[in-house]
């Protein structure tokens, strides 16, 4: 890759000119180009930064905690807690419902009907 003449060099096809975003220092891995649906073609790099691997944690029944999700209870968890549904929707109807009367009570076309709209 050439970032200061933005050109890639693929073999036996040769140098092509290409828009490319980012630079990077890092050692080259693999390269891969993809074709959309639209006839544009993409170029993809995977690179070696040069940073270890995480070490894989180690994970035992006293760290897990199972949640089984239902209809009727929003969640069960497995150290015995219970997590009631939330009622939004049940909440904003009975708001909207005290509004709506509010608007009702008020006289066609004046202010007041217009502010509590």
């Amino acid at each position: 890759m050439d970032f200061e003449n933005n050109t890639v060099k693929l073999p036996k096809i040769g140098e092509i000119k290409a828009v490319i975003h980012k630079t990077f220092e890092w050692k080259l891995k693999t390269a891969t180009i993809s074709k959309s649906c639209k006839g544009k073609y993409y170029f993809s790099i995977l690179v070696e930064d040069g940073k270890e691997v995480p070490v894989k944690q180690v994970f035992s029944e006293s760290t897990i905690i199972c949640v089984d999700v239902g209809i009727k209870d929003f969640a069960f968890i497995s150290t015995g807690e219970k997590f009631e549904t939330p009622k939004y929707l049940k909440n904003s109807l009975k708001r909207l419902k005290v509004l709506q009367r509010r608007v009702s009570r008020k006289q066609n076309g004046s202010k007041n009907r217009e502010a509590a709209k």
